[in-house]
């Protein structure tokens, strides 16, 4: 495995991650407003 292959794939698991992280902080917050 390339380093540069491990790399982008590692950014995109990352990215993804990022994505659903904030869509949960999003849909807590949404749903039990402070």
């Amino acid at each position: 495995v390339s380093k540069a292959l491990l790399t982008k794939h590692t950014i995109t698991d990352i990215s993804t991650l990022l994505y659903y992280v904030k869509k949960l902080i999003f849909g807590i917050y949404f749903f039990n407003p402070s």
